[in-house]
């Protein structure tokens, strides 16, 4: 619990300070994180934490009725996007990163 209210603050500052620089040239390579992607015990209860932050739910992504990923906007272009635990195996947390590239 400790954890998450210093990981997720600290991210969406980064995205932001991300955000806020001029955009490279297009043939640059990497160009900036487009989302970070988390597994959650609990969805609804993320969502809500997120939202009294000042974030807000861009869009889900659904299968069966069931919500596979939530994505959080931090700004027009990046996003922190969460999973929901659906097996007692799969591990908490961090899950991967996408990178923004110039073509």
């Amino acid at each position: 619990m400790k954890f998450r209210w210093f990981v997720f603050p600290v991210l969406a500052c980064a995205l932001s300070v991300l955000a806020m620089a001029q955009p490279p040239a297009p043939d640059a390579g990497i160009t900036g994180i487009a989302h970070i992607a988390f597994r959650v015990s609990d969805l609804d209860r993320e969502i809500a934490f997120l939202d009294k932050l000042g974030y807000e739910e861009s869009f889900a992504m659904t299968n069966a009725g069931k919500t596979t990923e939530v994505f959080i906007k931090v700004n027009d272009r990046q996003f922190i996007e969460l999973y929901p635990k659906t097996d007692a195996t799969q591990p908490l947390g961090w899950m991967h990163v996408c990178f923004e590239a110039g073509i």
